[in-house]
């Protein structure tokens, strides 16, 4: 369940959504005493702005010279310690002074603003961040449109049981123990998910120093962020969405049935590359590719959950035609927003399932938008170190020649294929331990599921046993009669190599290889 931290609900958004508001007693007592604040006061609009605040409101203080203008004042001790009471904007002045300066336009601002999802990673950095660099977080706040006080907003992820909460609009004030004022921090972060709106801006008596902490930051974060190691889909980068992927530990290859040829590939191209990063890349290989094509039933979508219980320690991304088209509704490039995610995160696996329905060959006179981002952050200015990209299909002849025929963006391209006589043995033995099976019974359906899928025997297996639920008097017996039922029902409504010509298994739906 994911938990945002925007104003309004949206009934539409898949995910469930709330805010929640906290105020920091602690610096609100820092400031009460030293901000003074006018009934009559005019406030900046800062709180809701999509820029961060010090855009909004450049230029609102009041300088000594008007202050002279106004009034009179003789003392130019008295002078300098009012000067930051004619700030008109409260945030602004608390900034002031606990920066230790005297202007608005002494403070030094950088701000960074990518996709919502990627800049509330940082935010949700921040505080082991600045923990980090010795500082210690002394409080937070949040003003409205007219200056009053109110909740700091949080947003929240929920992640293997555990629920990640961080502030997504609000000040948050930082200081180093010991050390002048002059080294303390101030982050801003505002965050808007019905408009798609995040950013996240510094503070300081220097320029090179807001901008170095931001920086620090958006590094620390690709190394630290609540996402790693984690296997999730159902990603809206526009919205900071996802949903984990859930993987039975039974998804290994003593439980799914692979040629030894394909184990001992998937061992060196993906697991063996996570594990031996360093070596990899020390020889230059820094990236990998492959395309698994196949019948449908071949156990393709298999092997991503097999992946995701092989590499507890690295990021999964799975990826279907569906989010592609949901995040395109928010830019044009979705495949370029998501393959940022993959920055974030690499070492890591990148899953594109039903890579013909977005990779479509351009001489069947499409050009897709979605095909040349892919081809650039496959091989181009916008690759990713250290990121695994396997994409599944059923129909390989569709996909773009330029993807499946160049190595460097797919390296290798691995068929999936129907399970031999071997294969088919084991998956029987394993499947029908229940079952008292004799030996002739056995040849004769290992004979008769010739050209036969996992996903078409394990169909068998099921209609066994809903025979054996029907009449449980006779037992858990297979006999070449039941056998030939079973059987006869699935060709009877097209399913099986040996069927008729509707339905999956169907010959009109198998790739012409």
């Amino acid at each position: 369940m994911l938990t945002t931290g925007s104003n309004d609900m949206n009934e539409k958004t898949p995910h469930p959504q709330r805010v929640t508001r906290e105020y920091s007693a602690d610096i609100v007592s820092r400031v009460e005493s030293a901000a003074i604040i006018k009934e009559d006061t005019v406030f900046g609009d800062c709180s809701d702005a999509t820029d961060p605040p010090l855009a909004a409101c450049n230029g609102m203080d009041i300088s000594s010279l008007e202050m002279k203008k106004m009034g009179k004042i003789y003392s130019s001790k008295f002078e300098d310690e009012i000067e930051i009471d004619f700030i008109r904007s409260v945030d602004y002045r608390i900034i002031c002074r606990f920066l230790d300066i005297k202007s608005v336009t002494t403070i030094k601002n950088h701000s960074y603003k990518r996709t919502p999802l990627i800049t509330l990673l940082l935010m949700q950095s921040v505080l082991s961040f600045m923990e980090s660099k010795n500082y210690v977080f002394v409080g937070e706040l949040n003003f409205d449109r007219e200056g009053n006080s109110i909740p700091v907003e949080k947003f929240s992820w929920e992640l293997g049981g555990k629920e990640f909460s961080f502030t997504s609009t609000g000040f948050m004030y930082f200081e180093k123990p010991n050390d002048s004022k002059g080294e303390n921090l101030v982050f801003y972060m505002h965050t808007d998910i019905n408009r798609c709106a995040c950013s996240i801006s510094s503070y300081s008596n220097s320029k090179d120093k807001a901008e170095e902490i931001i920086c620090e930051l958006e590094k620390y974060t690709k190394l630290n962020n609540c996402l790693r190691g984690k296997k999730i889909k159902d990603i809206n980068m526009y919205q900071a969405s996802f949903s984990e992927v859930e993987t039975p530990l039974s998804y290994n290859w003593k439980n799914f049935y692979y040629s030894d040829e394909i184990r001992e590939l998937f061992e060196l191209e993906i697991f063996g590359f996570l594990k031996n990063i360093k070596r990899y890349n020390k020889e230059g290989i820094n990236k990998r590719g492959c395309i698994l094509h196949g019948r449908p039933g071949t156990g393709k979508t298999s092997i991503g959950h097999i992946i995701c219980n092989n590499i507890p320690d690295h990021t999964l991304i799975w990826i279907t035609p569906e989010i592609i088209s949901e995040n395109h509704n928010y830019a044009f490039s979705s495949i370029k927003a998501l393959y940022e995610l993959a920055d974030f995160v690499s070492p890591c696996v990148i899953l594109l399932e039903d890579l013909d329905l977005f990779s479509n060959d351009r001489s069947s006179g499409n050009n897709d938008l979605q095909l040349g981002a892919l081809m650039n952050v496959l091989d181009g200015v916008n690759s990713i170190k250290n990121a695994i990209t396997i994409g599944t299909t059923n129909r390989l002849s569709m996909i773009e020649k330029a993807l499946r025929n160049r190595p460097g963006r797919f390296d290798r391209i691995i068929k999936i294929d129907v399970l031999d006589r071997e294969l088919r043995d084991q998956m029987f033995h394993n499947r029908l331990k229940k079952w008292k099976v004799p030996e002739e019974i056995f040849n004769y359906i290992i004979n008769e599921t010739d050209e036969w899928t996992g996903a078409e025997i394990q169909e068998f297996v099921i209609g066994l046993n809903l025979n054996y639920i029907k009449n449980k008097k006779n037992g858990r017996n297979l006999t070449q009669e039941l056998a030939d039922k079973v059987i006869d029902a699935m060709k009877k409504f097209g399913i099986g190599s040996k069927s008729g010509t509707f339905g999956f298994g169907s010959k009109k739906d198998v790739e012409s290889e």
